[in-house]
């Protein structure tokens, strides 16, 4: 997973115009960062808020694991 991740180091996965998962490093480690966004009003440009979270990848890992017990409870 290691060089997956690596390659992904700079790419974006828009999930709604306001929120965007991407995968970071900090410290010798990678996150899976997924956060709101806002257009700068001045630059046009997207900026982050403090709104969201950072997922260790082992998180990242357990989360996508339990991807169908919590599409079940979504059915509900």
């Amino acid at each position: 997973m290691e060089s997956s991740i690596i390659d992904s180091l700079h790419s974006k996965y828009t999930l709604s115009k306001d929120c965007i998962a991407k995968v970071n490093q900090f410290n010798g480690q990678y996150y899976v960062d997924i956060r709101k966004y806002y257009e700068d009003k001045n630059t046009g440009k997207q900026k982050p808020t403090p709104k969201g979270i950072s997922l260790t990848i082992k998180q990242f890992e357990k989360l996508l694991n339990n991807m169908d017990k919590i599409d079940e409870l979504l059915a509900q």
